[in-house]
């Protein structure tokens, strides 16, 4: 499913879209002409239910090249395996992870609580996969349609990263020239990308003398499980997964500028991400524990 302009949701389960099995987190696809981009993998049940999302959504499975996990937990990377045998991806993880990754430690994904608990079934079995590239944050990849920084930021788990994209085409707002910016308002009101130059200050009053107001390069933030909608943050009780790590690597995240916000689960934002962002950065700044802990 396209939600916005070369971004797919592909797969997402029970706290998502159900378009895929109900333990998936949400599996984004990124367009790009010399090699498409999958963040997260979901589970490694119900494959086909992904590919087939792929399909329909008129994307040609041989043009897909990369897999970025953003942390290891079953649910984002339990589909490596499965789908780098099938689609022949480059997968890449946190060096910090990439041996829980490759062996399927059940102990150290603490997959042996989560199915105690009954987040996946007792007969689930992570499949081990063997990356291609280990990341340590701090890399930055160009690809045709965009750059891809990756920023870690531990906390929900030890090698979380959050990978920043930002499109290299300016979003612009086109404006017939003899037309006033003002009188336009409610025809393009629900314009993302007018929004977004209101954001910016720009005047809106005044008569417009060219044909598009440039607003720059569209910022979009892939999280996975560190925040989603409403800075809400993803805490367990399992190995791993520590307030302290969060609270003193989660700045990192401050002054992106993301507009678009697109969270391992739950719903996605198509403006003002980093409100949302900015509040996960504030809730963890105060002594007790965090109000907006999930």
């Amino acid at each position: 499913m396209k939600i916005s302009e070369g971004i797919h949701v592909v797969g997402g389960g029970r706290h998502g879209f159900g378009m895929s099995n109900k333990f998936d987190c949400q599996i984004y696809l990124l367009e790009n002409p010399g090699g498409h981009v999958l963040i997260d993998a979901g589970v490694g049940l119900e494959v086909d239910r992904i590919i087939n999302n792929i399909k329909n959504d008129g994307i040609n499975l041989n043009d897909i090249k990369h897999l970025f996990i953003t942390h290891v937990h079953s649910d984002h990377a339990g589909g490596c395996a499965e789908l780098k045998k099938r689609l022949g991806l480059k997968v890449y993880i946190s060096k910090v992870e990439a041996p829980i990754l490759r062996t399927g430690d059940e102990i150290k994904l603490s997959l042996d609580i989560a199915k105690r608990d009954g987040f996946y079934p007792q007969d689930y079995v992570f499949h081990g996969c063997e990356p291609d590239v280990e990341l340590n944050g701090g890399e930055k990849f160009t690809f045709d349609a965009f750059t891809m920084e990756t920023i870690h930021v531990p906390g929900h788990s030890p090698g979380s990263m959050c990978f920043l994209v930002k499109w290299n085409v300016d979003d612009k707002v086109e404006i017939p020239d003899d037309r006033s910016f003002g009188n336009l308002l409610n025809i393009v009101r629900e314009n993302e990308a007018l929004k977004r130059a209101e954001a910016l200050g720009l005047d809106t009053s005044k008569e417009v003398q060219k044909a598009e107001v440039k607003i720059g390069k569209r910022v979009c933030l892939f999280p996975g499980d560190v925040l989603v909608q409403g800075g809400k943050l993803m805490f367990q009780n399992c190995i791993g997964c520590d307030m302290a790590d969060m609270r003193r690597s989660m700045p990192k995240l401050a002054n992106l500028g993301v507009q678009e916000l697109y969270p391992g689960h739950y719903c996605f934002l198509l403006s003002e991400g980093q409100n949302h962002i900015d509040a996960a950065i504030e809730g963890l700044r105060h002594l007790v524990p965090p109000p907006n802990a999930l």
